[in-house]
């Protein structure tokens, strides 16, 4: 039978993990004079490796767990919030036929009806054409997904949509404004119970994706958009909404990828550092294509877990994860997945627009979220 893990081997972790933070903070701020970019390294180094010993020891413990715990009432959350996302959807459809309306009521305006003829005329026809193609039920999703990304745009206006989209399925994000279902599961008791006592620290749910079919993405890890100090202090949680069919997409993970080193935009090449979004939609190329060589060169294994409604999936920061072939177009794929800090890290950084030298920091929109 295996060491079960005591508390005080936890701390103990967690101390030398925080001693190692200290140093390397010193070192950077130069507190004891002027150090050179080799001690700096070698510093950091210190962290990265006090960390993964703290990491191994959880997972230590985590590996004598021989039975999964389904969320409470998990069943009966995701099927409210499966309403909710569809509410959303319908919200925002009819969002989209008032303004289309009101576009259309303007037509006797001539400069309106050049600004018409120019930008809305290519999605007219589009409109159109969609209709003599496909059932009107898409129809529906087809709206949806052009107001995804205008309602994306008009909360995080630093962040572009089209980095986010991997197929014309349209992806709800930061929908805990609107939907209470939503938010009370990115809150939800026990998914916040299971991550303090992994991570040692409360959790901060931060940020919400909800689908309603696959996506397609090709592997990646959240630590390339969400950094932390101390590094790594990042979960995600996936939650089934619905009983995922293996020909809608399913999530695919790559087994152990989260012990892959953190990836900042001047490690896929040299002087690489975007200082835009256009900009950095060349370099995320370039990191999921560094992803996938990762994988490949390392003989890592995928795996496609299917989950049924109500049972969830957390993953560490740095773990490869992403979607399936879609074999079904006509298969939902109702889910979601809550991004959470924790109340021990100093600050959060984007590590796509940072160097090792200089942080671009951010804040959380609020302490608790959500």
């Amino acid at each position: 039978m295996s060491k079960i893990c005591s508390n005080a081997d936890l701390q103990k972790a967690k101390r030398d993990e925080q001693t190692a933070i200290n140093e390397l903070k010193d070192a950077i701020l130069g507190v004891h004079g002027d150090v050179t970019d080799s001690y700096i390294d070698e510093k950091r180094q210190t962290v990265i490796t006090a960390m993964r010993r703290r990491e191994n020891l959880v997972e230590s413990c985590v590996n004598n767990i021989y039975k999964q715990t389904e969320l409470q009432d998990g069943q009966a959350l995701a099927q409210t919030t499966s309403d909710q996302v569809n509410e959303v959807v319908e919200q925002q459809r009819e969002r989209a036929v008032r303004e289309f309306d009101k576009l259309l009521a303007s037509r006797n305006n001539k400069k309106r009806m050049m600004e018409i003829n120019t930008y809305y005329s290519k999605q007219y026809n589009a409109y159109i054409d969609i209709f003599k193609r496909l059932f009107m039920g898409c129809v529906p999703l087809l709206i949806l997904g052009i107001l995804t990304s205008g309602y994306y745009l008009s909360n995080n206006k630093k962040l572009n949509p089209e980095i986010y989209h991997y197929n014309e399925f349209p992806r709800l994000i930061e929908a805990w404004r609107q939907s209470e279902a939503i938010k009370k599961l990115a809150l939800n008791e026990t998914i916040s119970s299971v991550l303090k006592k992994l991570y040692n620290s409360e959790p901060i749910a931060f940020s919400t994706i909800n689908f309603t079919k696959g996506t397609e993405q090709p592997m990646h890890s959240d630590y390339f958009h969400f950094g932390s100090m101390p590094e790594l202090m990042l979960a995600g949680v996936w939650v089934a909404l619905e009983d995922i069919d293996p020909k809608s997409g399913p999530l695919s993970l790559a087994t152990h990828s989260h012990k892959s080193p953190i990836i900042l935009p001047e490690d896929l090449g040299k002087n690489l550092l975007p200082k835009s979004m256009s900009e950095l939609k060349e370099i995320y190329s370039k990191y999921e294509a560094y992803v996938e060589s990762y994988i490949e060169e390392n003989d890592i294994k995928v795996k496609t877990p299917i989950l049924r409604r109500g049972q969830a999936i957390i993953w560490a920061a740095n773990l490869f994860h992403g979607a399936g072939t879609i074999e079904n177009k006509s298969l939902t794929r109702y889910s979601q997945v809550t991004h959470y800090h924790f109340d021990s890290c100093k600050f959060f950084y984007n590590p796509s627009f940072s160097t090792r030298k200089r942080y671009v920091k951010r804040e959380l929109e609020s302490s608790k979220v959500i």
